[in-house]
């Protein structure tokens, strides 16, 4: 019996188990399946950003009502004009003659301390991370990422033509 021994293929690793199509694959499942697993993460993250940005404001606001609470109380103790504006204006009372102004509105007296939390502009990346926090896109990238993962190893796995050609390939070197 004749065997026949096939010319070595031109091109080695060109096949879909090469390492062209390995190491891709098995990149983008890991980015797919580690992006799965960090969106919620990062959605969490800018939650906690925001709230703390609110509560920062707060706590500015109040500081700001408390600094000017002592100063009022500063100059009710230390000043007799300031003691007397403030209860003429208080109790409405006017000096013989007088004629009491309406007091315009201002901004201040609406907003009453009420500041808006300051927010820093949240970087690109944790905006693309934490679209992955949504159930159904991190199921899509966790099936999509298991399953190139998946592909990129049985694609490494050695199969039987690739067996049968490696063995050939040693028992009958190429001819120089």
């Amino acid at each position: 019996m004749e065997e026949s021994v096939s010319a070595p293929d031109p091109k080695p690793g060109r096949g879909l188990g090469s390492e062209f199509v390995y190491w891709p694959l098995c990149l983008i499942g890991v980015a797919l399946v580690a992006l799965a697993v960090l969106g919620p993460e990062v959605e969490r993250r800018l939650l906690l950003d925001r709230q703390i940005a609110g509560m920062q404001a707060e706590v500015d606001a109040l500081q700001h009502t408390r600094d000017q609470l002592a100063a009022a109380e500063e100059a009710l103790k230390g000043d007799p004009e300031y003691r007397e504006r403030i209860v003429r204006h208080e109790f409405g009372i006017t000096r013989p003659g007088e004629i009491r102004l309406p007091q315009p509105v201002t901004s201040e007296s609406l907003r009453a301390g009420a500041a808006r939390p300051a927010m820093a502009p949240v970087p690109e990346w944790m905006r693309i991370v934490a679209w992955f926090s949504d159930p159904s896109t991190r199921l899509l990238a966790l099936a999509s990422g298991g399953t190139m993962l998946l592909a990129g190893i049985l694609f490494s796995l050695p199969t039987r033509a690739r067996k049968a050609k490696a063995v050939v390939e040693v028992a009958a070197p190429p001819n120089a």
